[in-house]
Protein backbone atom coordinates (compact mmCIF):
# COMPACT_ATOMS: atom_id res chain seq x y z
CA UNK A 1 0.00 0.00 0.00
CA UNK A 2 1.21 3.66 -0.28
CA UNK A 3 1.53 3.76 3.39
CA UNK A 4 4.78 2.28 2.75
CA UNK A 5 5.78 5.30 1.52
CA UNK A 6 5.50 7.22 4.84
CA UNK A 7 7.84 5.58 6.19
CA UNK A 8 10.39 5.71 3.58
CA UNK A 9 13.23 8.39 3.76
CA UNK A 10 13.08 10.47 0.46
CA UNK A 11 16.62 9.24 -1.10
CA UNK A 12 15.24 5.44 -0.77
CA UNK A 13 11.88 6.92 -2.62
CA UNK A 14 13.90 8.41 -5.18
CA UNK A 15 16.36 5.40 -5.75
CA UNK A 16 12.91 3.14 -6.57
CA UNK A 17 12.07 5.98 -8.46
CA UNK A 18 15.18 6.06 -10.78
CA UNK A 19 15.70 1.94 -10.63
CA UNK A 20 11.95 1.70 -12.05
CA UNK A 21 12.48 3.88 -14.57
CA UNK A 22 15.75 2.18 -15.48
CA UNK A 23 13.18 -0.73 -16.06
CA UNK A 24 11.68 0.76 -18.88
CA UNK A 25 8.85 2.19 -16.83
CA UNK A 26 7.14 5.18 -17.80
CA UNK A 27 6.42 7.84 -15.11
CA UNK A 28 2.68 7.43 -15.40
CA UNK A 29 3.04 4.06 -14.98
CA UNK A 30 4.81 4.58 -11.63
CA UNK A 31 2.70 7.09 -11.01
CA UNK A 32 0.10 4.09 -10.94
CA UNK A 33 2.01 1.74 -9.39
CA UNK A 34 3.43 4.44 -6.57
CA UNK A 35 3.58 1.07 -3.61
CA UNK A 36 6.76 0.16 -5.57
CA UNK A 37 8.43 2.66 -4.45
CA UNK A 38 8.23 2.01 -0.90
CA UNK A 39 9.73 -1.30 -1.76
CA UNK A 40 13.53 -2.73 -1.63
CA UNK A 41 15.02 -2.32 -4.91
CA UNK A 42 16.40 -5.58 -4.62
CA UNK A 43 13.32 -7.38 -4.04
CA UNK A 44 11.71 -5.18 -7.74
CA UNK A 45 14.77 -6.65 -9.93
CA UNK A 46 14.19 -9.77 -8.40
CA UNK A 47 10.64 -9.98 -9.37
CA UNK A 48 11.61 -8.30 -12.62
CA UNK A 49 14.17 -10.50 -13.33
CA UNK A 50 11.85 -13.76 -12.10
CA UNK A 51 9.11 -12.79 -14.08
CA UNK A 52 11.00 -11.96 -17.83
CA UNK A 53 11.97 -15.75 -17.20
CA UNK A 54 8.61 -16.84 -16.65
CA UNK A 55 7.10 -14.67 -19.43
CA UNK A 56 9.80 -15.68 -22.01
CA UNK A 57 8.90 -17.06 -25.13
CA UNK A 58 12.34 -16.79 -26.92
CA UNK A 59 15.22 -18.20 -24.64
CA UNK A 60 17.47 -17.12 -26.76
CA UNK A 61 16.63 -13.63 -26.56
CA UNK A 62 16.99 -12.08 -22.85
CA UNK A 63 14.09 -9.70 -23.00
CA UNK A 64 11.84 -11.56 -24.77
CA UNK A 65 9.04 -10.97 -22.10
CA UNK A 66 10.06 -7.49 -21.33
CA UNK A 67 7.21 -6.29 -23.65
CA UNK A 68 4.14 -7.94 -22.03
CA UNK A 69 5.68 -7.17 -18.33
CA UNK A 70 5.87 -3.48 -18.94
CA UNK A 71 2.61 -3.88 -20.89
CA UNK A 72 1.60 -5.40 -17.74
CA UNK A 73 3.75 -3.58 -15.04
CA UNK A 74 1.23 -4.30 -11.86
CA UNK A 75 2.75 -7.53 -12.19
CA UNK A 76 6.12 -6.54 -10.38
CA UNK A 77 4.19 -5.94 -7.34
CA UNK A 78 2.88 -9.44 -7.77
CA UNK A 79 4.53 -12.59 -5.68
CA UNK A 80 6.27 -14.46 -8.37
CA UNK A 81 4.62 -17.73 -7.54
CA UNK A 82 0.86 -16.20 -8.56
CA UNK A 83 2.74 -14.90 -11.97
CA UNK A 84 4.09 -18.20 -12.41
CA UNK A 85 0.73 -20.16 -11.70
CA UNK A 86 -1.37 -17.81 -13.86
CA UNK A 87 1.33 -18.88 -16.42
CA UNK A 88 1.07 -22.40 -15.97
CA UNK A 89 -2.89 -22.89 -15.81
CA UNK A 90 -3.32 -20.46 -18.85
CA UNK A 91 -1.10 -22.84 -20.97
CA UNK A 92 -2.92 -25.84 -19.38
CA UNK A 93 -5.73 -24.64 -21.15
CA UNK A 94 -4.20 -23.93 -24.53
CA UNK A 95 -4.49 -20.05 -23.93
CA UNK A 96 -1.26 -17.69 -25.14
CA UNK A 97 -0.93 -14.70 -22.96
CA UNK A 98 1.40 -12.77 -25.49
CA UNK A 99 -1.80 -11.43 -27.29
CA UNK A 100 -3.69 -10.73 -24.05
CA UNK A 101 -1.37 -10.02 -21.77
CA UNK A 102 -4.10 -8.61 -19.34
CA UNK A 103 -5.13 -12.28 -18.56
CA UNK A 104 -1.71 -12.33 -16.32
CA UNK A 105 -3.39 -9.88 -13.87
CA UNK A 106 -5.93 -12.57 -12.48
CA UNK A 107 -5.48 -15.60 -10.58
CA UNK A 108 -6.11 -19.13 -11.48
CA UNK A 109 -8.52 -19.31 -9.15
CA UNK A 110 -10.37 -16.38 -10.27
CA UNK A 111 -10.68 -17.80 -13.57
CA UNK A 112 -11.07 -21.08 -12.35
CA UNK A 113 -14.29 -19.45 -10.97
CA UNK A 114 -15.18 -17.75 -14.06
CA UNK A 115 -14.67 -21.20 -16.14
CA UNK A 116 -16.94 -23.00 -13.44
CA UNK A 117 -19.86 -20.54 -14.06
CA UNK A 118 -19.25 -20.88 -17.77
CA UNK A 119 -19.63 -24.73 -17.46
CA UNK A 120 -22.45 -24.79 -15.60
CA UNK A 121 -24.28 -21.61 -17.51
CA UNK A 122 -23.27 -21.52 -20.62
CA UNK A 123 -22.55 -25.56 -21.27
CA UNK A 124 -25.54 -26.72 -19.08
CA UNK A 125 -22.60 -28.65 -17.10
CA UNK A 126 -24.95 -29.87 -14.57
CA UNK A 127 -27.56 -32.19 -16.89
CA UNK A 128 -24.68 -33.44 -19.66
CA UNK A 129 -24.59 -37.16 -19.43
CA UNK A 130 -21.32 -38.72 -17.28
CA UNK A 131 -19.93 -39.70 -20.36
CA UNK A 132 -20.10 -36.49 -21.93
CA UNK A 133 -18.55 -34.59 -19.26
CA UNK A 134 -15.14 -34.50 -20.05
CA UNK A 135 -16.10 -34.04 -23.80
CA UNK A 136 -17.99 -30.85 -22.88
CA UNK A 137 -15.03 -29.86 -20.82
CA UNK A 138 -12.76 -29.57 -23.74
CA UNK A 139 -15.47 -27.55 -25.75
CA UNK A 140 -15.34 -25.00 -23.07
CA UNK A 141 -11.78 -24.74 -23.56
CA UNK A 142 -12.55 -24.33 -26.98
CA UNK A 143 -14.95 -21.20 -26.53
CA UNK A 144 -12.45 -19.65 -24.12
CA UNK A 145 -9.57 -20.11 -26.55
CA UNK A 146 -11.58 -18.48 -28.86
CA UNK A 147 -12.85 -15.77 -26.89
CA UNK A 148 -10.17 -15.34 -24.20
CA UNK A 149 -11.27 -11.92 -23.37
CA UNK A 150 -13.72 -13.49 -21.08
CA UNK A 151 -11.66 -14.41 -18.75
CA UNK A 152 -10.85 -10.85 -18.15
CA UNK A 153 -14.45 -10.26 -17.64
CA UNK A 154 -16.20 -10.42 -14.15
CA UNK A 155 -18.76 -12.92 -13.36
CA UNK A 156 -21.36 -9.95 -12.55
CA UNK A 157 -20.63 -8.55 -16.24
CA UNK A 158 -21.08 -12.31 -18.10
CA UNK A 159 -23.83 -12.81 -16.47
CA UNK A 160 -25.32 -9.66 -17.77
CA UNK A 161 -24.19 -11.04 -21.40
CA UNK A 162 -25.31 -14.61 -20.42
CA UNK A 163 -28.10 -14.91 -23.51
CA UNK A 164 -25.49 -13.80 -26.35
CA UNK A 165 -22.72 -16.14 -24.82
CA UNK A 166 -24.96 -18.72 -24.55
CA UNK A 167 -25.99 -18.34 -28.28
CA UNK A 168 -21.83 -18.06 -29.00
CA UNK A 169 -21.38 -21.08 -27.36
CA UNK A 170 -23.84 -23.42 -29.03
CA UNK A 171 -21.26 -23.69 -31.82
CA UNK A 172 -18.65 -25.46 -29.39
CA UNK A 173 -22.06 -27.86 -28.23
Amino acid sequence: SNAQLLGRDPETIAKNYQALQGLGLTDSKIVTLAHLLGRNPKTIERNYQKTIGLLRKDYSDRNSGRGILLSQSSLLGRPTKTIESTVQHLYSIGIDYKDNPILLSAKPSTKRKKLAWMLKELFDYTTVPEEEKRETVDKLYNFVRNNPKLLTSSISTLEKKKEKLREKAQIYK
